[in-house]
């Protein structure tokens, strides 16, 4: 029988067999900071009360919209 190791990031789950390439991975990640404006429409024009666009601040400080 084999023992074997693996190194996982443990932001996106991806497995490696060096912790070094586990490390970069996470390293690689650019993570939300905060979360700037959330857009809805209104509960006539909707099913469910969800936001239609949300806009991420991230912490290289670029600013990203993400649509429903």
């Amino acid at each position: 029988m084999k023992r074997i190791e693996l190194f996982q990031c443990e932001i996106c789950g991806a497995q490696y067999n060096f912790k070094r390439e586990a490390e970069e991975c996470e390293k690689s990640h650019i993570r939300p900071l905060n979360f700037e404006k959330c857009r809805y429409a209104p509960m006539n024009m909707v099913e469910r009360g969800y936001p239609e666009t949300i806009d991420v601040q991230f912490q290289d400080g670029s600013t990203i919209r993400y649509r429903r």
